[in-house]
C-alpha cells in the first residue's frame, strides 16, 4: 500500500521564499516514486470551490478556495482549522499506514494541532522557508539573540513583534516530528537559540535539475543585440523582488558610483515596486528593468551575463544562487543567513548597527571592479559550477528527501 505524502501550499504567496519552487521540486521527486502518492493541498486558491485534480502520476492535487476569514485575525484561526475538516471530507487519509504531512508555513500550525490530535500515526514535517526575524532587522542575529535572552527587559513594539514571533516559531517547532532546514546557519540557530533538540533537525539543501538549453558563442551573441546589449558590454544581473530585504537600492546606488559606466550594463530582472527603484537610476540608460520573466527567459541571461549580483539581508537556500551557480555565473553576494554558506564569488559584509543591518555601497563597487577581470571572473566560474555539482542537484536533494521518508515508513 502506497504512503500518501500531503504538501500544504499557499497560492497566493507560493513564489515568495521559493516555495512555490520547492513544492515543484517535491512533485518531481514524487511522480516518478511509486512508493508514495502525492497530495498536494493549495490554501488561499483562486477556485470558488473545492476541486480536485489527479495532474500526474503519483499526485493529486487540491483546490481549497480563499476567504475574507483570512484576512482577519480574529478569523483566521478558523479559516485554517477549517481546512482540517475540508481534508477529512475530499482526502482519503489512511489511517492504518503512516501519512507524512509536510508544512511550509507557520500559520499553518491550527491545521498542525489538529492532525498531531486525530492522526497518531501520522509523520508532521515543518520545513523552514524564513524566519520573522530576519525580516525586522534585516539579519541583524545579535540584536535578535539579545531581545530572545533578555525577554524580561522588552522596550518597545518591534521588541514586543520580536519576542511574539519566536515564541509563534518555537511553538510550531515544537509540535512537529521533523524540522528541515535549508541550510547549516538556520540549523544551528534552531539548536542554539530555539533549545530544538539536534535529532529533531535535518539539513536538506534545495536542489535544481540542470535542465539547461545550452547556447553556442553566436547564440549568445545575436541574444545580446536582442535585448539590446552591446558585445564590449560587461553584464550585471540582478534577480529577485524589487524589494529593500535584497539589497536593490544599496545595488542602484553602487552602479551610479561606477566612474566609467558606460562600460556596464545593468539587468534587474523580478517584479516589486519599480517606481521607488527608477528613481534611484539617476535616469541611466544602462540600466534597464525587465520585470517578471519566464524560466526560458531568465536562463537565457544567465548565460549571457559576466557578473551576478545578491545582496540580499535574508536568504535560506536561494533557488537564485543555485541557477547562478547552475550556469556558472561568478557572484558578487552578500554574507547574510544562509547565502554566505552558498555563493562563489566576492563576498560583501554585512554591517550590524543598533536593531538593523546595511551594507557599504562602496564595496559593492570595488567587488564590480575586481570582477571586470575575465581571469578573476574565470575562476569563480569554475567554483560556482563545482559547488552546484556537489550540493544543489536535484538527485541529490531527492535523495535525501527520500531517505528521510523511507525512514517514517519502518
Amino acid at each position: 500500500m502506497k504512503t500518501h505524502v500531503y504538501i500544504f501550499s499557499e497560492s497566493y504567496q507560493a513564489e515568495a521564499y521559493g516555495i512555490g519552487t520547492y513544492i515543484q521540486s517535491i512533485k518531481s521527486i514524487f511522480i516518478k516514486n511509486d512508493k508514495y502518492i502525492l497530495n498536494i493541498i493549495h490554501v488561499s486558491s483562486n477556485y470558488s470551490e473545492c476541486c480536485v485534480k489527479y495532474s500526474d502520476k503519483n499526485v493529486i492535487e487540491y483546490y481549497i478556495p480563499d476567504s475574507f476569514y483570512r484576512f482577519n485575525k480574529n478569523t483566521e484561526k478558523a479559516y485554517y482549522r477549517n481546512i482540517w475538516y475540508i481534508l477529512v471530507s475530499y482526502v482519503e487519509i489512511c489511517k492504518q499506514k503512516k501519512s507524512i504531512f509536510i508544512f511550509n508555513y507557520y500559520k499553518d500550525i491550527y491545521i498542525i494541532k489538529k492532525i498531531k490530535e486525530r492522526l497518531k500515526n501520522s509523520y508532521v514535517i515543518f520545513t523552514i522557508h524564513y524566519q520573522n526575524w530576519c525580516f525586522l532587522l534585516k539579519g541583524n542575529l545579535d540584536y535578535y539573540e539579545s531581545i530572545i535572552k533578555n525577554s524580561q527587559c522588552v522596550k518597545n513594539k518591534l521588541d514586543k513583534d520580536l519576542l511574539d514571533s519566536f515564541l509563534m516559531e518555537k511553538y510550531v517547532y515544537e509540535n512537529v516530528d521533523k524540522i528541515i532546514c535549508l541550510c547549516e546557519y538556520t540549523k544551528n540557530i534552531l539548536h542554539k537559540l530555539y533549545n530544538i533538540e539536534k535529532k529533531k533537525i535535518v539539513l536538506i539543501y534545495n536542489g535544481l535539475s540542470p535542465n539547461i538549453k545550452k547556447m553556442c558563442k553566436y547564440d549568445k551573441i545575436v541574444y545580446r543585440n536582442k535585448i539590446g546589449i552591446k558585445r564590449n558590454k560587461m553584464l550585471i544581473l540582478f534577480v529577485g523582488r524589487l524589494d529593500e530585504i535584497k539589497g536593490v537600492d544599496i545595488l542602484l546606488e553602487a552602479f551610479c558610483k561606477l566612474e566609467n559606466t558606460n562600460k556596464y550594463h545593468l539587468l534587474i530582472a523580478g517584479n516589486g515596486d519599480y517606481d521607488k527603484y527608477l528613481k534611484l537610476t539617476n535616469m541611466r540608460t544602462n540600466i534597464s528593468f525587465l520585470g517578471f520573466l519566464e524560466k526560458d527567459k531568465l536562463y537565457k541571461l544567465y548565460q549571457i551575463c559576466d557578473i551576478g549580483i545578491m545582496l540580499s539581508f535574508h536568504e535560506q537556500c536561494s533557488y537564485v544562487a543555485i541557477e547562478f551557480m547552475m550556469h556558472g555565473v561568478p557572484l558578487i553576494y552578500s554574507t547574510s543567513t544562509g547565502l554566505k554558506e552558498m555563493a562563489q564569488g566576492v563576498s560583501i559584509p554585512v554591517i550590524k548597527k543598533d536593531d538593523t543591518c546595511f551594507i557599504k555601497p562602496e564595496n559593492v563597487k570595488k567587488a564590480i571592479l575586481y570582477l571586470s577581470d575575465k581571469s578573476v571572473r574565470n575562476r569563480f566560474s569554475i567554483k560556482s559550477r563545482t559547488s552546484y555539482s556537489n550540493k544543489y542537484t536535484l538527485s541529490r536533494m531527492e535523495h535525501s528527501i527520500c531517505n528521510l521518508f523511507d525512514k517514517f515508513n519502518y
